[in-house]
């Protein structure tokens, strides 16, 4: 969420696998974007990014920033994973082609980087509504879908459900989802925290803005209980 790319390199030195760049929810611009992913490859942790919506140009604008991947919203249908799979590859698919951009790396072996971008890129559909969960199997049989992220905030939202009173039924829907997607070899995560994803092939956690003020809370807290100072700064 933070527009700050030290973050991002907070979590490549902790030794995270991934963070995700959140342009939906949080202020993140093309140029911040860039920080946090040149921050990303030089702390060794792969830059994904969260676009508004579903929209080729999106899709290339960050690609050509230098993302490893896209984590696309309200993906519902089958068309609607096809469509970001296609704006995601270069020739014969629809992804505009340019060699001046840093996701390149202003090459002049177009053509190895091509192929290369083509087959390292990954596009991840958020599944957080009730159509996506009525088209599950048709989007995980999308070529070029390999994992799904099952969105349980929004998905309950959408289906008038309380997560905390409904965790059964949302356990059967994360069960359902899992063993379709993985009879299509691809990888379905969620988040931590929910007790109803079980042995997720991976996992987001909490942003890093409330997770420094998790810490931030439990530090003061911490302090209140131990002395009686003038003030907190």
């Amino acid at each position: 969420m933070s527009t700050d790319p030290a973050m991002t390199a907070l979590y490549g030195v902790a030794g995270y696998d991934f963070v995700i760049i959140d342009q939906e929810h949080g202020p993140n611009d093309t140029a911040s974007t860039m920080g946090h992913i040149r921050a990303a490859d030089a702390n060794g942790v792969m830059p994904l990014v969260r676009i508004l919506e579903n929209r080729p140009t999106l899709i290339q604008k960050n690609l050509d920033l230098g993302a490893q991947g896209i984590v696309v919203p309200k993906v519902n249908t089958a068309t609607d994973a096809r469509r970001a799979v296609e704006a995601s590859q270069y020739a014969p698919r629809g992804r505009g082609a340019c060699a001046a951009v840093e996701g390149a790396r202003w090459t002049s072996d177009w053509d190895e980087y091509a192929r290369n971008a083509n087959d390292g890129v990954v596009v991840i559909p958020i599944i957080e509504t009730a159509e996506a969960i009525d088209n599950f199997a048709d989007i995980v049989g999308v070529d070029g879908v390999e994992f799904v992220l099952i969105g349980f905030f929004d998905l309950a939202q959408d289906l008038g459900l309380d997560m905390a009173s409904a965790s059964g039924r949302l356990a059967d829907i994360w069960a359902t989802c899992q063993s379709l997607s993985h009879a299509e070899g691809v990888r379905v995560g969620g988040s931590v925290g929910t007790d109803f994803d079980r042995r997720p092939d991976f996992v987001t956690i909490s942003c890093d803005l409330s997770s420094l003020l998790s810490t931030i809370k439990k530090q003061r807290a911490e302090l209140a209980t131990t002395s009686t100072p003038a003030g907190v700064a």
